[in-house]
């Protein structure tokens, strides 16, 4: 007889661990979320989303997920590609894979979140859900309400961003009914300096030609921070973009160039350093990098791994003593490594100091063997100081 009863029991009642993902139809969830008043969780994936796969495999397993999100939600989960996932993407804005939505009966989009998230991301993903005014749907609310404060806004923001959303509508949006010059109040200069980095749209260009109105009411620091951040950021966009990075950094250098700020000359080394290595021209690349970087701030990889191109590129002694310069610093206040010391042994090796660079390439050498490491490049460069 029992052997009975347990065959009635739901299948999801009985497996263990792990969320259970109900087999049902995207009408059958709303219905059942309407009857029972808990909101939906709709895991959004594709077949081919190796993120999804890693969610799936480690966090939806987890006994503790399970236990909360089979108790407090109605789970399903629909591939994107396929009906009714087609149509649920379009609606609800699925753009990114995994995408993970908490939505009411009402078919009302109450949260979201995106990405392979680990266990204790997930809860508290699904904790904001659950809350009266941490979720997606509150926090929109009391924007569209007129709610503009700075700590609200920054938690709005937040929210978006931790959903993958972009930013550039809500910004359009901020901004629409507001003149420029508003920009110099309290909030609109903190979602501006904070948030909006389109250095060819109107705020910025603003900024720009009226630094002087700006730094009446905002501190000349934040405002000069803000010009040289924005360039930064539309930098590191380029050097993503391989097909027009060059044309990119050619339009960034002549804005940079056309225009005054108090940080011009430091971000003109530092973006000529980027066009330098992309062009290939080692005497630009060489100029930039001994301006801008200071051994004692810029992190160590950096520093070998502009030391190693001037002992690759570059011939002038005068720079090539800098980078040794450099390089010394790293040695000096960091652990014996075997690439290292090698770095410093090439650029003696290129200053016509051969004995020194022969004993540092040795110690290079033996480091490598004693860590077990490959030790052919560290054999070559020793043959080739000996010759």
């Amino acid at each position: 007889m029992k052997k009975i009863i347990l065959l009635l029991f739901p299948l999801s009642l009985l497996a263990q661990g792990g969320i259970q993902f109900e087999s049902m139809t995207w009408e059958e969830a709303l219905s059942a979320s309407r009857k029972s008043n808990k909101l939906i969780f709709l895991d959004a994936y594709t077949t081919w989303c190796g993120p999804c796969k890693t969610l799936e495999k480690y966090t939806f397993t987890d006994e503790s997920v399970g236990a909360f999100f089979n108790s407090a939600f109605i789970n399903v989960r629909f591939d994107m590609e396929q009906y009714p996932g087609l149509e649920l993407a379009e609606k609800y804005e699925v753009d990114l894979y995994p995408t993970l939505l908490f939505i009411n009966g009402k078919g009302e989009l109450v949260h979201r979140g995106c990405g392979a998230l680990e266990v204790n991301e997930l809860m508290g993903l699904a904790d904001l859900a659950l809350s009266e005014h941490g979720s997606f749907l509150a926090l929109r609310q009391q924007y569209e309400s007129g709610n503009r404060t700075i700590g609200f806004i920054d938690q709005y923001m937040s929210a978006l961003q931790n959903a993958c959303r972009n930013l550039d509508d809500f910004l359009s949006d901020f901004f629409l009914r507001e003149p420029n010059d508003s920009l110099m109040n309290e909030a609109n200069w903190y979602v501006f300096s904070e948030y909006d980095f389109d250095i060819y749209g109107d705020r910025f260009q603003y900024l720009l030609k009226n630094q002087a109105a700006f730094e009446t009411v905002i501190e000349k620091k934040f405002v000069q921070d803000k010009i040289y951040d924005t360039f930064i950021m539309k930098y590191y966009d380029l050097s993503e973009a391989e097909d027009f990075a060059l044309f990119g950094l050619q339009s960034l250098l002549y804005l940079a160039k056309r225009n005054e700020f108090s940080r011009k000359q430091e971000l003109l080394d530092f973006l000529n350093f980027g066009y330098g290595e992309l062009s290939e021209n080692w005497n630009l690349y060489s100029e930039a990098a001994t301006s801008f970087i200071n051994p004692e701030k810029e992190n160590s990889d950096l520093i070998l791994d502009v030391a190693w191109k001037f002992y690759l590129f570059v011939e002038d002694q005068e720079k090539l003593l800098i980078a040794l310069n450099w390089t010394k610093y790293v040695l000096d206040k960091e652990e014996p490594n075997p690439s290292n010391i090698d770095t410093y042994a090439s650029l003696l090796f290129k200053l016509g100091r051969k004995e020194d660079a022969i004993k540092f390439e040795e110690q290079a050498l033996q480091l490598a063997q004693s860590w077990g490491e490959d030790s052919k490049h560290f054999e070559y460069q020793l043959a080739k100081f000996k010759k």
